[in-house]
């Protein structure tokens, strides 16, 4: 975090990938920096599974933050 903020221009965005347990920690640690996330993407294998990833987009100005889901297996089959 400390790097993105020294590296980013001061409209840039720090977007990672992170297993669920570390995003979490990431997240907390990001808003006591001044960090803003913008998007959250849970990420899940597929439904009835627990969440594998956070895909996490923050910035340093405070944004609306959009919020989703993405299953990479829905169970539909293909024919």
């Amino acid at each position: 975090l400390s790097a993105a903020a020294r590296l980013l221009q001061p409209f840039g965005r720090l977007a990672v990938v992170l297993p669920t347990r570390e995003g979490d920690a990431w997240n907390m640690q990001a808003l006591a920096a001044g960090w803003h996330a913008v998007r959250r993407l849970a990420f899940f294998s597929r439904p009835g599974k627990p969440q594998e990833r956070w895909l996490i987009e923050w910035a340093r100005q405070p944004v609306a933050m959009q919020t989703d889901a993405l299953y990479l297996y829905d169970g539909a089959t293909l024919e």
